[in-house]
């Protein structure tokens, strides 16, 4: 997935039930139904239940800080890369030797 589609997921496209998620594609331009597996269905539930703040936005991932509304794409890519280490330490900027 995308990030800017893991950013626009919201509460109603996950189906629990049937252990599917729908989200609109971009690039396909149409629905598309995606199995939800346990270990992420797990961790999906864990985090609306524990984690993500009440708030009265529909999207599931939400920020932390105030104001809290939901995350970005690029807040999404930004964390996914440091998790990954293939985010610079020093900002990104190149520096003269």
């Amino acid at each position: 997935m995308r990030s800017s589609e893991v950013g626009s997921l919201r509460l109603d496209q996950v189906d629990w039930g049937h252990r599917v998620i729908r989200l609109f594609r971009l690039k396909r331009r149409g629905l598309q139904a995606y199995p939800l597996v346990g270990s992420v269905a797990e961790a999906l539930a864990r985090y609306i239940d524990t984690v993500r703040p009440n708030t009265r936005h529909q999207e599931i991932f939400i920020g932390l800080q105030s104001p809290r509304r939901p995350l970005t794409p690029g807040a999404i890519y930004g964390g996914r890369a440091r998790l990954s280490g293939r985010c610079r330490r020093d900002g990104g900027r190149r520096r003269s030797r």
